[in-house]
């Protein structure tokens, strides 16, 4: 009937998975269907084409930086649930560790006291759980920088202060800071 087939095309599955259809013929009719079902998938979409990012990490031994990796990929916006992210392996040329949040894909990355601008590490992010897309991988570029010194300028130490075994504080001015690499 042409409402049976109405309702099929208006609730027709759109995610990838596997579905079933089942026929029903109404007990006044003198016939079955047989089968009176069929399963069909939709299968998932190829990984979508992510960028590859590449990161600056100061190359103090200990320099932790955080990045947001997810906003970074450019994922597509159909994902139908996730992703999940996970460190699946990095080079540890600069980097002491890489660690990532697997729901928010914030990566967190330490330097080690090997990290130099003449060095480069890769860390490989496995993305899953990406609802109608294949699972994919990303590879970050992590290069390294000297952290800039800071001279601190206009501002005057508090000459006032007297010891009462409490920490105290206080300057007068307005801080001012020059880099210099």
């Amino acid at each position: 009937q042409a409402a049976g087939y109405q309702q099929i095309n208006t609730y027709a599955p759109i995610n990838a998975g596997t579905y079933q259809v089942i026929f029903t013929v109404p007990e006044s009719q003198s016939f079955t269907l047989n089968p009176s079902s069929f399963e069909f998938s939709i299968a998932k979409a190829p990984a979508p084409a992510l960028s590859q990012p590449s990161v600056t990490l100061f190359d103090a031994p200990g320099s932790v930086m955080e990045f947001d990796l997810a906003s970074m990929i450019g994922l597509p916006s159909d994902l139908n649930g996730g992703p999940s992210y996970a460190i699946t392996g990095f080079t540890e040329t600069g980097l002491a560790s890489a660690a990532v949040d697997p729901a928010t894909g914030k990566l967190t990355l330490t330097a080690n006291d090997r990290a130099s601008r003449s060095v480069q590490d890769t860390v490989t992010v496995a993305i899953t759980d990406m609802g109608n897309y294949e699972d994919c991988a990303v590879q970050v570029a992590v290069s390294y920088v000297t952290k800039p010194s800071a001279t601190i300028a206009g501002v005057k130490a508090a000459t006032d202060l007297v010891y009462n075994g409490e920490p105290q504080q206080g300057y007068t001015g307005s801080p001012q800071a020059t880099y210099r690499s």
